[in-house]
Parts: C-alpha cells; structure tokens; sequence
C-alpha cells in the first residue's frame, strides 16, 4: 500500500521565524505515523514575494492526498487559499493534531466563487 502524502497548510506571515518549528514539528509528527509529507516550510526561495510562495504551494497541493491544518489557519491568507483550493479538488482537510474532519467551508470573503465554483 502506498504512503498517503499530506500537505501541511496553516499561517506563516506574520509569524516569528514565519512559524518554521510548528510546520517542523508537525512534519515530524506525521512522518512518524507512515505518512509522507511535503513541508512549505521547507521552501526557500531568493524572494519574500508571497505569490512567487503560493504559485508553488498551490502547483504541489493536487499531488497530496490529504491536507492537515496547524492551529490559526482560518487567520492566515495563505492557508485559506490552500484549504479553499483542497475543498475545490476532492481533497480531505484535517485539523491537527486531532486529525478530526475539516467540515467547514471557507466563507466567501476569504476566496472568490466563479459560477458557483471555489477558486
């Protein structure tokens, strides 16, 4: 049976060393129950432009099975965007570290619907 790959999302901006030692942690975490996990905390670019970030985030996230959120993702723009577009593509969202379903849905005014759609 394949590993599940999981996508961490949760705040960053804003942060004290934009919150590297909690998407660490968690990675630690679920690396250690089997899972394979792609980090954003572990991208490093030459840039602190935040779309040059999402562009890479988001291009990575419909490779993952599952995403985890980190406490205080409904504040983080970002995190927003990733569980809105995880919703949108059939992608289970989980809270952490509970592992308990993600049933709401981001509100509109945190990502924009085109005929109905969560882009």
């Amino acid at each position: 049976m394949t590993k599940q790959r999981v996508y961490i999302s949760g705040p960053m901006t804003g942060y004290e060393d934009y919150n590297r030692p909690a998407f660490h942690a968690m990675a630690s975490q679920l690396k250690d129950a089997g899972y394979r996990v792609y980090n954003p905390a572990d991208v490093v670019l030459e840039t602190d432009d935040w779309a040059q970030y999402m562009k890479i985030h988001l291009a990575v996230l419909p490779t993952c099975d599952l995403v985890v959120v980190l406490p205080g993702w409904q504040k983080s723009r970002g995190a927003r965007l990733e569980v809105a577009n995880a919703h949108f593509l059939g992608i289970p969202v989980k809270h952490w570290p509970e592992m308990i379903d993600l049933v709401e849905k981001v509100e509109p005014r945190f990502a924009r619907t085109y005929d109905g759609l969560w882009i």
